[in-house]
């Protein structure tokens, strides 16, 4: 075990400068190189630093236990979502990493499941960086497996967080560690799926296909419901984004079908979104409609409400049925406040538009120019260029 390693580590964590550790026991320049390995520490020195950083390396019957022991609770969590059990096993996991028994490397992996079970509690994406940042630091000094796990978390963090960018570049570290390490079946599948997630919000559709297909034989042989479920979904939304229409029906189906086999009514307000949006672009809107009407009665984020309600906007108006079309408005309307100021100026526009169609009001050249500029200014070019067809 490399002790400098070790020093440096928690030092970094703990957020204390070299000065600051190094006082009354040795000077800075001596501890550095002993963090960076270029100096053989004293055994005084050793346990003077340790104690200031309040920590052991101490070996200990615990330090011989491995990981091992902790896997298939950890997968089984990750595979159900479990947020209850994530939260008691983090406990657990934190309670036996504070008693230091632990060799380094075990500490590590302890201390990574952990962060990765923060993100099925849905912890803040801000928080579990904040917690990624001192292994950043220590990365030469980690292994490759290792550091594989600390850029899918940094990916699946940021993704959470709204950067996609850093997202798709931690994925790929993450790639290029794969290189060097064998992965168990569970964390190749898990990977796969969180990758395909990340393309499918990148455009990339038939690399997010190709990453679902990956995924869903380990899900499909361990019976995880709930994964193989996500697999079919995003393979449907792949499928739909390609134009295979009759294929993302049939795959939305299968998915719909194992929702219903293990009650994972969590997918059925998406499921039903997604159905609808593919009858939408087969031109059969009144199964669009029935399928828009179900994800609106079984979602509950403003969020994810708002875009079923606008898909209900839009299919009544092919149908020209005005009435519906202002009662979806005024619904819509009312739920503007519930989101962030960037979807708030988003739905708020549209349903400007909306409103003046159904009132057939004067001002329409006007509502719509209003909305040319807005999309165009956030950079919406579906939107602006749909409106500036209507005006002309």
């Amino acid at each position: 075990m490399n002790v400098g390693l070790v020093i440096k580590f928690e030092r970094t964590r703990q957020n204390i400068k070299l000065e600051t550790l190094a006082k009354d026991i040795c000077s800075t320049s001596h501890l550095s190189r002993i963090e960076n390995g270029k100096s053989e520490p004293s055994d005084e020195i050793v346990a003077l630093l340790l104690e200031r950083l309040g920590i052991s390396i101490s070996g200990g019957e615990q330090e011989q236990l491995g990981i091992e022991s902790f896997e298939e609770r950890f997968e089984h969590i990750i595979n159900l979502r479990d947020r209850e059990g994530a939260e008691k096993f983090i406990f657990e996991l934190l309670e036996l990493i504070a008693k230091g028994r632990f060799n380094f490397r075990t500490r590590i992996d302890l201390e990574l499941m952990v962060l990765r079970l923060q993100l099925v509690m849905s912890c803040l994406a801000n928080d579990v960086l904040l917690e990624l940042s001192p292994y950043f630091e220590m990365k030469h000094g980690l292994e490759p497996v290792q550091l594989f796990r600390i850029f899918q978390i940094e990916g699946m963090a940021s993704y959470s967080n709204g950067d996609l960018k850093r997202c798709m570049v931690a994925f790929d570290k993450a790639i290029k560690q794969m290189e060097h390490i064998s992965l168990s079946p569970f964390e190749e599948a898990d990977f796969a799926y969180v990758s395909s997630v990340a393309l499918m919000a990148d455009g990339q559709k038939f690399e997010a296909l190709e990453k679902a297909k990956q995924a869903f034989p380990y899900f499909q042989k361990i019976m995880a419901g709930r994964r193989v479920a996500e697999c079919h979904i995003i393979s449907g939304i792949s499928y739909k984004n390609i134009g295979q229409l009759s294929k993302a029906l049939q795959v939305f189906k299968l998915a719909e079908q194992i929702c219903l086999q293990f009650g994972l009514h969590t997918f059925s307000g998406m499921l039903n979104q997604n159905i609808g949006d593919v009858y939408s672009t087969m031109g059969e809107s009144e199964s669009a409609i029935s399928y828009f009407e179900k994800a609106v009665d079984q979602k509950e984020k403003p969020s994810d409400l708002m875009y079923s309600i606008f898909s209900l906007v839009k299919e009544n108006e092919r149908l020209e049925n005005w009435d519906t079309v202002a009662h979806w408005v005024n619904k819509g309307t009312c739920l503007l406040t519930e989101l962030s100021d960037v979807k708030k100026e988003y739905y708020a526009t549209h349903f400007n538009v909306y409103q003046a169609l159904c009132l057939n009001d004067k001002r329409i050249e006007e509502v719509l120019i209003a909305a040319v500029r807005t999309f165009r200014k956030i950079g919406h070019d579906k939107s602006w260029k749909d409106y500036a067809r209507r005006l002309a």
